[in-house]
């Protein structure tokens, strides 16, 4: 059997590839997780956040996975969405708009609402 090679996407040294608290590797893998087990990648998007709390793009990602998963966690998924708004009002154009109409417009930046 052959033995499975562990290769840091171009720009990530290997250090950083097995940094357990390297913001760019945490947010890949829950991208990579996000359809085989959602449940590890919204774990591993609320670790990037963590680390990282001015990223958009994973509260992003965050809002539309746990949206996905059901009505229990929409309330969730709205508060991480307009957070994913308040930090780069450009990403509303990648929320659904059924999931736009329950965004508060008090999660937004200033002069933008939610659609």
């Amino acid at each position: 059997m052959r033995e499975q090679q562990h290769v840091a996407s171009p720009g990530i040294s290997c250090h950083h590839a097995r940094d357990e608290n390297f913001v760019p590797v945490i947010f890949n893998r829950a991208v990579l997780y996000s359809r085989t087990d959602p449940q590890l990648a919204m774990f591993l998007y609320r670790k990037a956040i963590a680390l990282q709390h001015d990223s958009p793009t994973a509260y992003l990602n965050l809002g539309l996975l746990e949206a996905s998963q059901g009505a229990q966690l929409r309330a969730q998924a709205e508060k991480d969405l307009a957070k994913a708004i308040k930090l780069d009002p450009s990403l509303v154009s990648h929320i659904p708009s059924s999931l736009r109409a329950g965004l508060s417009t008090a999660g937004t930046a200033p002069g933008k609402k939610a659609r």
